[in-house]
C-alpha cells in the first residue's frame, strides 16, 4: 500500500470538506442500497451486498451541486477455491504435521465449508446536475470518485467425525476456523442517475443507480485482492431539503 499517496488523498478530502462547509447546504440524502459485482476476479462467481449511507450536497451554482458521501455495504462473496486463490494458507499452518497423518485413518472424516464476507466503506466526492422535466420530479445525473475501505473476512465451518467400530459410536465435532483479515483501500470513479419526487417542501423520496469502476493500481491500495473490477448499486432513500 502506498501510504504517502493515501495520506495526500485524505488530506485533500479533508481540505475539500472544509471548503464545502463555506458553501450553501442544499440537501442531505439518507439511503439503503443493494450492490453487486460485475466483472469479477479470482474465480468469484457471485458478490452481492446490502447497506446504506448518506450524501451531503452543497450548491455551487443553480442546478449544480458538489457533495460528499459515505456508506457501508456488507458483501457475501461466493468463490471457487477461495483459500488457494488468495493464498489464505492459515489452515495448513495451524494443522501442519497433523492433518496429513490423521486423514490416513479411514475412520476419520472431515467436511470443510468456507464462508466469506467483505465489509466495504466507500467515501466519495460527487458532482451533480439537477433538472426538473415536470413539476416535483427531479432528474440528477452525477459523476464522482473516491476511496473504498474494505476488509475481507473468511472462516471455515469444519465438521470432523471419527468412527469407533469396537463400540459402534461416531464422535462429531464442529467449529469455525477464522482466518486473518485481508484489507485495502483502492480508488474508484463513479457515474450515476437519480430520480426524486418532492412529497413536501421539506423532503423528497428518491431512487438511484450507480456504476462504480475500481482504478487498477497493481501492487498498491489492496487492489490485487479486491474481488471485482467494477460493481453497480441500486439505492432508495429520502432527501431532506434545506
Amino acid at each position: 500500500m502506498n501510504k504517502k499517496i493515501l495520506s495526500k488523498v485524505i488530506i485533500f478530502l479533508m481540505f475539500l470538506t472544509g471548503l464545502l462547509t463555506a458553501q450553501t447546504l442544499k440537501d442531505i440524502k439518507i439511503y439503503s442500497d443493494y450492490s453487486s459485482g460485475i466483472d469479477k476476479r479470482f474465480l468469484v462467481w457471485k458478490a452481492a451486498g446490502v447497506g446504506g449511507g448518506a450524501d451531503i450536497n452543497f450548491e455551487l451554482y443553480e442546478g449544480l451541486t458538489l457533495g460528499i458521501s459515505a456508506g457501508y455495504q456488507l458483501f457475501t462473496i461466493n468463490q471457487d477455491s477461495v483459500i488457494q486463490q488468495l493464498q489464505w494458507d492459515f489452515w495448513e499452518y495451524r494443522y501442519k504435521g497433523n492433518i496429513s497423518v490423521d486423514l490416513t485413518d479411514t475412520t476419520i472424516k472431515a467436511t470443510l465449508s468456507p464462508f466469506e464476507k467483505m465489509d466495504v466503506m466507500p467515501i466519495k466526492l460527487n458532482l451533480e446536475y439537477n433538472y426538473s422535466p415536470v413539476a416535483d420530479l427531479t432528474i440528477t445525473p452525477s459523476l464522482g470518485g473516491g476511496i473504498i475501505f474494505y476488509t475481507r473476512r473468511i472462516y471455515i465451518e469444519e465438521t470432523w467425525s471419527k468412527y469407533y467400530p469396537t463400540v459402534g459410536y461416531t464422535f462429531i465435532y464442529s467449529y469455525r476456523n477464522f482466518a486473518p483479515f485481508k484489507s485495502g483501500n483502492p480508488l474508484f470513479i463513479s457515474g450515476g442517475l437519480n430520480a426524486s419526487y418532492k412529497l413536501t417542501e421539506l423532503f423528497s423520496i428518491y431512487g438511484g443507480f450507480n456504476y462504480n469502476h475500481i482504478i487498477a493500481t497493481d501492487g498498491d491500495f489492496g487492489y490485487d485482492i479486491f474481488p471485482f473490477k467494477n460493481y453497480y448499486s441500486v439505492k432508495l432513500g429520502l432527501t431532506f431539503m434545506y
